[in-house]
């Protein structure tokens, strides 16, 4: 009798979960064990305007040759290296609590405006940030 067939996918299958594919651990590796750094080249390029490209002679023969990067090559090497130096920000949903609406607490316009209690207000807020602030700088036990 042969066992009742499994719905979804088998063992071993990516999806299933048997496979870790790790492409971007294995990139780092190689490029490590050839010397090389993709990003600090892309930057240089785009630095200095110039790649070093070989030329073959027709009887074999390598000839390095300096070559300017054109515009468009410019402002794709731009927009690569962009992403690593301004990434891109991620929407996210801030709730109170509960997925609630969040509560604010806020000091009125009036407070403010009189003189008297926005110096109070003032006094209070260097007050509590020295308070804050202080450290202790070496063990109780200590002599200093």
């Amino acid at each position: 009798m042969e066992p009742p067939i499994q719905p979804g996918f088998t063992p071993g299958h990516p999806r299933y979960g048997g496979r870790r594919r790790k492409p971007a651990t294995a990139a780092r590796e190689i490029a490590a064990r050839l010397g090389v750094d993709p990003i600090e080249y892309l930057t240089r390029m785009l630095a200095e305007g110039t790649y070093e490209d070989v030329e073959i002679g027709p009887r074999g023969g390598e000839t390095r040759v300096k070559r300017s990067v054109p515009v468009e090559m410019k402002v794709d090497i731009a927009k690569t290296l962009a992403q690593y130096i301004h990434p891109k920000l991620s929407a996210v949903a801030v709730t109170g609590a509960a997925d609630g609406p969040i509560e604010t607490n806020s000091l009125s316009a009036q407070i403010l405006m009189t003189p008297d209690l926005a110096e109070a207000m003032q006094k209070i807020a260097f007050a509590q940030a020295a308070a804050e602030s202080k450290t202790i700088d070496h063990a109780p036990n200590e002599v200093g």
